[in-house]
């Protein structure tokens, strides 16, 4: 069977295709048109800092509100494997989950602390609510964090339409998934607004899993003039979750459908989130001032701590100022960012009776920055940007109770970095359709609170932070009957932070220096007006270039070894077809080479693991004021997602770790717009 999977692969990559060469009007774009990740459809109204983002010497793809609802996404990965660079462990590029390479936005606003950013948390935003989502790739933007080694995901939330626009669905499917919503959107003179409700309620494969939500987002603008438009925004989401662990391989092979040994995690989540904008231009001006205040109140333990109730506060705020030019234009700002974080552990495995209180402690980041860009016209065809960001990460851990360690009680522990980070890049236009761009970048990404005081009684506070330089060169538009979009990029990490367990203690420590590099790309052939063809590839290659560590045995060294769970190459193929109006089929298949378990890489006695082909299928079809679909996901039953393997260690046979997913899924809904 994976034969004919390769087949169809090679099949798709060379079949060929008819691109329209006059560029569509806006009510003349059909929908096999919109399917898309790099075209006209995906990048329209996509800009930063006042250009194009298709314009700009950044790795980026977009993925539109029309793709969002049709894929109907629980899981992010499924709209994310048709972005390269996607990793499987929460960030994109550098597959590393314990640390913040990517940051989720929100209306270009960090969703909440962005050292504790990853994929996955785009979830929390209400995906009924989005226009659009931006991935801009690498620390190559002076506009964004310069942690963002891997890059950001930017949620542009729906504005409110001319017309008025209402819509009520149903989707129940299998493993008792039952989803239900309702939205509505107009405007009225000067004002507008949109909202929608909508909860979800899922149980899994696994014995315990759950993952209930409900949600609530609700925006309203204001247009006094035509120079001056403000936005208000509110989000509610309450969130209900019991997340089984791992399974060791004799739990997966004997029944995959258990709890399993290892840790799971069972949290209760309510979150609130307020956000403000003012929007002012004049001829040649452009002034944005926004704040976004978000709580979140959780209980509940997780893989990584024992059971504690949080709550966690964050608070956002940007001024922006943006000057055109005959030639060029500059954009000058200022963001803050403070995040307050207050915690109660407890030393009893069941939340329902949580026994006593072993630490509290009260953990607070604030990120002042400064940024500037320049973008200028050297000639024709040719851009100039240059850009610079500094940050100041105020890192302070307070314990007013500590059970575990009479030194702890009552200490403030208090940490700064500052950095500094240029930024600078180029375009060519080939041609008015094709693009050569290349940027050079810096990044920073100061050690996280928990690294740096609170990993008892490994905790580290002199730690240094880690320092990217990040070069990347790429070319993208139309030739003939293709477009494409496809870049290099190499990213050496300085200084980069590793957490070893040796049985008793974690520690964390600055191992040395990695490269990670690779190639991306997305081609898309549109064959006719009823066919679309895709393809998104990546081949990474991510090296310890320097590390020296601690095991059992002592001192070891991994230079030259590969990144644990890295693949060289993941591709995902989709063919879209548009039999009649308004009725789309899709097919899709993503793939994955095989990786190594362990950063020793020989230690696994079977080398390394590759996860089986997904196959997924999809239909909708609108008629009249009806949408309905119909989904089968992962075909192949795959229930294998990721492996890590631990080593023997004191008497303890090595073992393999198998992360589950609920495998072939079906699922249908039905929506009615009035």
């Amino acid at each position: 069977m994976s034969h004919f999977y390769l087949i169809s692969a090679a099949a798709l990559l060379i079949t060929p295709s008819v691109f329209a060469e006059d560029t569509p009007k806006e009510d003349e774009i059909k929908i096999i048109d919109t399917i898309t990740v790099i075209g006209e459809a995906a990048y329209k109204n996509a800009t930063l800092g006042g250009q194009s983002l298709a314009k700009l010497p950044v790795a980026s793809h977009v993925i539109n509100r029309f793709e969002i609802e049709r894929i109907s996404f629980v899981d992010p990965d499924e709209f994310l494997d048709r972005i390269p660079g996607e990793t499987q462990v929460r960030n994109l590029r550098i597959p590393n989950g314990g640390k913040s390479y990517t940051v989720p936005l929100v209306d270009g606003v960090p969703l909440g602390n962005p050292y504790r950013g990853a994929t996955q948390d785009i979830t929390t935003i209400n995906s009924f609510d989005i226009e659009r989502v931006e991935v801009i790739k690498g620390p190559s933007s002076a506009l964004f964090p310069n942690n963002a080694f891997g890059g950001v995901i930017n949620v542009v939330t729906r504005d409110a339409p001319d017309e008025f626009e209402g819509k009520a669905w149903i989707e129940a499917g299998s493993f008792n998934r039952l989803r239900t919503g309702i939205n509505a959107a107009g405007s009225s003179g000067d004002f507008g607004f949109f909202f929608d409700a909508n909860t979800q309620n899922l149980d899994g494969l696994r014995k315990t899993y759950q993952n209930d939500r409900d949600q609530l987002s609700a925006k309203v603008t204001y247009t006094p003039s035509d120079a001056t438009k403000i936005f208000i925004r509110y989000e509610y989401m309450n969130r209900d979750e019991i997340f089984p662990g791992d399974l060791r391989e004799n739990e997966f092979y004997s029944d995959p459908t258990v709890k399993g040994m290892t840790a799971g995690s069972l949290k209760k989540i309510r979150s609130d989130a307020f956000s403000f904008k003012i929007e002012h231009s004049s001829e040649n001006d452009f002034f944005e001032v926004s704040s976004m205040y978000r709580q979140e109140f959780s209980e509940g333990d997780s893989r990584f701590s024992p059971p504690q109730d949080a709550e966690d506060k964050s608070l956002h705020g940007k001024l922006m100022y943006r000057h055109e030019f005959d030639q060029s234009n500059l954009v000058l700002g200022t963001e803050y960012f403070k995040n307050d974080l207050n915690v109660d552990q407890y030393g009893n495995d069941d939340i329902t009776h949580q026994g006593d209180i072993l630490i509290t402690s009260q953990n607070d980041l604030t990120i002042k920055s400064f940024f500037g860009q320049y973008r200028v016209d050297l000639f024709d065809r040719a851009n100039l940007t240059l850009g610079v960001r500094h940050e100041q990460i105020d890192i302070k851990a307070y314990f007013p109770f500590n059970s575990l360690s009479s030194i702890d009680h009552g200490q403030t522990y208090v940490k700064t970095f500052k950095n500094t980070a240029p930024k600078v890049g180029g375009t060519y236009g080939i041609n008015d359709d094709n693009l050569l761009w290349v940027s050079f970048s810096k990044g920073f990404l100061a050690p996280s609170i928990r690294k740096l005081f609170l990993n008892r009684p490994a905790a580290n506070p002199n730690l240094k932070a880690e320092n990217a330089r990040n070069i990347e060169f790429g070319i993208r538009g139309e030739w003939g009957d293709l477009s494409y979009n496809s870049s290099y990029y190499n990213t050496r990490i300085d200084n980069y932070l590793v957490t070893e367990d040796d049985g008793i203690v974690e520690t964390t420590t600055n191992a040395g220096q990695v490269t990670v590099q690779g190639v991306e790309t997305v081609l898309e052939y549109d064959l006719s007006n009823q066919w679309r063809l895709s393809a998104t590839h990546t081949y990474a290659k991510n090296i310890y270039d320097i590390f020296y560590g601690a095991d059992d045995d002592g001192d070891h060294d991994l230079s030259g070894n590969r990144l644990s769970r890295s693949p060289d190459h993941h591709l995902n193929l989709r063919m879209v077809w548009e039999p009649i109006d308004d009725l789309l089929l899709e097919v899709e298949g993503d793939f994955y080479s095989s990786y190594y378990t362990r950063d020793d890489n020989s230690i696994d006695p079977k080398g390394s693991f590759k996860r089986g082909e997904r196959i997924n299928l999809r239909a909708s079809y609108n008629i009249g004021q009806w949408s309905m679909w119909v989904h089968a996901l992962n075909l192949t039953d795959t229930l294998e997602d990721r492996v890590s393997y631990s080593p023997p260690r004191r008497g303890r046979a090595g073992r393999r770790n198998f992360r589950i997913i609920d495998g072939r899924v079906f699922y249908a809904g039905i929506a009615y717009h009035f």
